[in-house]
């Protein structure tokens, strides 16, 4: 593999960068079809763009997808040797091979946490999560020591379907084809609800629907209220009344509307007429169903953001949450995947050679401990299958420190001897 440029290839324009084309502005059903059939034609900065636009104005939307990214990118992160992962191949008895692993994952744990926007591209490229997509460009030294993860936006990506599913880059030297997104040099994240080309598995597109039908239903409610939701003013003139005392009354109750005063002559007849309310039920149902599909689409399920009341219990919502931990669950495999091959390999391949074992990035699962089991599970494997367990990961699972030179430690505690039934304890 050839290394890759050195510096930046995607570098920041202030003429373009900062600004939005604001795609979502005026969006109809059919302005909608065509941008989602511009993104299958490969801009897909139309997709991208319209994800953020959307989750921007949609309260909920916002709220659920910030839910779901959260979710993974407060996890803490971790690089594991690939001598401590069975699936990596590595030969439990090379201890070359082994020390070589364990040098490259410790490497690569001491060059990322030196990057001090790094968790920042990590949530980057957690966006994908919802529109599909995220490009970031890795930024090497003259030594070609990685020195930065630089985040890629969404308005320089074109699909590249001449590389099947491969991405394209606009920049100040290629503004209009682009240059391919090559391994070594960008991380293309791409998890997808579904497989296919990169612009038809996102989440964005269902929710897309949801937002139109919102947006339609908020608009209508907000005329009905308009109309309806305060009182009728009514003024009833006489049969003798001229036409200027008409026109008159008719300018009283204009003004009634915003200044709340207004003089009429004795011979009118002032009424405010209240609004019955009825007619709001429809629309507060209808919002609140796209909300429910928005929440099942994004988390799996609803339960734990619908408030109404009368839809589910506590009980009922903690088991609908591991649907959302099957959903967590992916996105943590999409992530290390992605990180692992387009991340992590080159590093190594570098600095250490194509032989070098390539590290796992994983996320940090805190996990409820019940010390109780824990400590049945060692007694039974210990002592009764007499499986050989490592102390230093017995320190780990329990949560002790093993104890240094000079502490004080409580070795075996003897457990008293029970009583003997019908003396109470006590000799004869």
């Amino acid at each position: 593999m050839p290394r890759p440029p050195i510096g930046r290839v995607v570098r920041f324009d202030p003429n373009k960068d900062p600004y939005r084309s604001y795609v979502a502005d005026g969006l109809t059903p059919s302005r909608a079809a065509l941008l989602l059939k511009s993104a299958d034609g490969g801009d897909l900065a139309a997709l991208l763009e319209l994800s953020a636009e959307l989750q921007d104005r949609d309260a909920h939307l916002h709220s659920v997808a910030a839910t779901r990214k959260a979710a993974l990118t407060l996890l803490d992160w971790k690089i594991t040797s690939a001598a401590e992962k069975e699936e990596s191949g590595v030969d439990p008895d090379n201890t070359a091979l082994r020390f070589l692993a364990d040098r490259a994952a410790d490497y690569c744990a001491k060059v990322l946490s030196e990057i001090e926007d790094f968790d920042d591209t990590l949530k980057h490229l957690a966006e994908a999560t919802i529109s599909g997509l995220a490009v970031a460009e890795l930024v090497w030294g003259g030594t070609g020591r990685l020195i930065d993860v630089a985040e890629v936006e969404e308005t320089r990506l074109l699909a590249d379907y001449r590389k099947g599913k491969g991405v394209r880059i606009l920049t100040q030297e290629e503004p209009t084809n682009g240059l391919a997104a090559e391994r070594g040099k960008f991380i293309v994240h791409m998890p997808r609800a579904k497989s296919g080309y990169p612009s038809r598995g996102p989440l964005i597109r269902p929710a897309t629907l949801l937002y139109l039908i919102k947006s339609y239903d908020l608009k209508a409610w907000a005329i009905f209220c308009e109309v309806f939701g305060m009182p009728v003013r009514v003024a009833t003139y006489g049969a003798n009344a001229t036409a200027e005392e008409k026109t008159e009354a008719l300018e009283m109750l204009r003004l009634l509307g915003t200044d709340a005063v207004g003089i009429f002559s004795e011979a009118m007849k002032l009424e405010l007429v209240e609004s019955s309310g009825r007619g709001v039920a429809p629309y507060e149902k209808l919002i609140d169903w796209c909300d429910r599909k928005l929440s099942i689409l994004i988390l799996g399920q609803h339960l734990t953001t619908d408030t109404t009341g009368g839809t589910g219990t506590y009980a009922a919502a903690a088991v609908q949450d591991n649907v959302r931990s099957d959903l967590m669950l992916a996105d943590r495999k999409a992530e290390a995947a992605t990180l692992r091959q387009q991340l992590l390999a080159p590093m190594v391949r570098w600095r250490f050679g194509s032989q070098a074992p390539v590290p796992y990035f994983e996320r940090v699962i805190d996990e409820p401990l019940d010390r109780v089991l824990e400590g049945q599970v060692l007694q039974i494997a210990t002592q009764q299958i007499g499986l050989p367990v490592k102390r230093a990961e017995v320190y780990e699972r329990l949560g002790f420190t093993p104890p240094e030179e000079g502490d004080e430690v409580i070795e075996r505690i003897e457990q008293p001897a029970p009583a003997m039934p019908g003396f109470g304890g006590f000799g004869p």
